[in-house]
């Protein structure tokens, strides 16, 4: 398996959503081409992994009212962002701020990983499974 998709807790869930992520990102995510893989918003179904690329509020908010209703259980929510330091990219969101909507619905982070040197991501999991195993 991919490392990065190792860091991501990523166990061949199906499908596996990626939204809003470029050629060079899901090369990077090196997701094998016979898994389920979801990567439009019209197209969503249940599910219980996602990864979502996010640089500013409204697009947060758009992927928001498209997957939030899709995530089953204990879902893996994924919200990647461009870093500050990032020479390429520019975003509204960090690691501490611009997430509140998603913690209104019931959600908080519990992770934060590199996803490459201009991306961070944060894993959300809904509140009532913080702290299970």
């Amino acid at each position: 398996m991919h490392t990065l998709l190792k860091k991501l807790n990523w166990k061949q869930q199906a499908p596996t959503v990626v939204l809003h992520a470029d050629a060079a990102q899901l090369a990077l995510l090196d997701i094998p081409a016979a898994h389920p893989c979801l990567l439009q918003m019209d197209a969503l179904q249940p599910a219980r992994f996602f990864i979502v690329f996010v640089a500013t509020r409204q697009r947060l908010e758009q992927a928001l009212s498209a997957i939030l209703p899709q995530a089953e259980g204990d879902a893996i929510l994924w919200m990647v962002y461009p870093k500050k330091s990032s020479a390429l990219y520019a975003g509204e969101l960090s690691r501490d701020h611009g997430w509140d909507s998603l913690r209104a619905a019931g959600w908080d982070t519990v992770r934060q990983v590199a996803f490459d040197e201009d991306w961070s991501a944060l894993r959300f999991r809904r509140l009532g499974f913080i702290g299970q195993s």
